[in-house]
């Protein structure tokens, strides 16, 4: 799948032209329509790029016909998970640098995600001077009850990002982390293994959480049991951080079974 994607990039860039180069511009690419919380998070990876100055010219492969034909008119090209062959032409083809950065989960992976950016551009924005840490305060005793909670995370380039965040920033303990490229039956194995007590992944692990009795968060592709219809929730970026610790704290507090060796119900 991973190479079909990055095959059918380079097969798109055909379509490119050349464009006078928009200063201070970035293409996004790696980011599908069909990712869980897509829309919500390119609305918040644009908002932040946007108060550093930064403007995206186009989301690959999440973009219309005229935008993927002018490209090549951005200052930088942004690799986010996949989509490096894409990258590579476009430098050689058409003078495009690229980076590549990690998807921004969480307050301290959105800095790294911006700081890389301006690194590269040459900006002096710090992030942090527009972080609002208030909504984590509202929350302190919940996430303080979470402190060393065992979780496994599975998925695709999203996945050791995801775990980045739940380690650094919400102190849970990794138990098992693993790419949908390894094998699914060692992974299930590993988790049964362990002391996992939430299950971090897709729709694919709904039989395993449910025959552990354990509550999941779907965050990676494919998810097909739930719907992302607002664009105002993400989980990428700031408010995504905010978010998406919500959506955890609420499935392990709406779970129906008490959870064994968890300190929260």
């Amino acid at each position: 799948m991973r190479q079909g994607y990055e095959s059918a990039l380079l097969r798109l860039a055909d379509l490119m032209k050349e464009c006078d180069k928009i200063d201070k511009s970035v293409n996004l690419i790696g980011l599908c329509p069909d990712d869980y919380k897509a829309e919500a998070d390119i609305k918040e990876i644009k908002r932040i790029l946007s108060q550093a100055g930064i403007s995206v010219n186009c989301v690959i492969s999440n973009c219309s016909y005229k935008e993927l034909r002018r490209a090549p008119a951005a200052e930088l090209n942004v690799v986010i998970g996949q989509g490096s062959d894409l990258a590579r032409y476009m430098q050689k083809e058409h003078g495009v640098p690229f980076i590549e950065v990690g998807y921004p989960y969480g307050l301290v992976g959105t800095k790294e995600f911006v700081d890389s950016i301006c690194k590269h551009m040459d900006l002096g924005y710090d992030l942090e001077k527009d972080l609002d840490i208030e909504p984590f305060r509202k929350i302190y005793l919940n996430l303080s009850e979470l402190y060393g909670t065992p979780v496994s995370v599975i998925g695709d380039f999203h996945a050791k990002c995801l775990a980045n965040f739940l380690d650094r920033e919400l102190g849970f303990e990794i138990e098992v982390l693993s790419s949908v490229e390894g094998d699914p039956d060692q992974f299930e194995r590993d988790v049964k293994g362990s002391n996992t007590t939430m299950l971090f992944g897709s729709s694919f692990e709904q039989r395993l959480a449910r025959e552990l009795k354990i509550p999941l968060l779907r965050f990676s592709y494919p998810v097909f049991d739930q719907v992302c219809i607002y664009d105002e929730a993400p989980y990428a970026g700031i408010r995504g951080a905010v978010c998406l610790t919500e959506a955890i704290i609420n499935a392990i507090m709406g779970f129906g079974e008490k959870l064994e060796n968890m300190t929260m119900v």
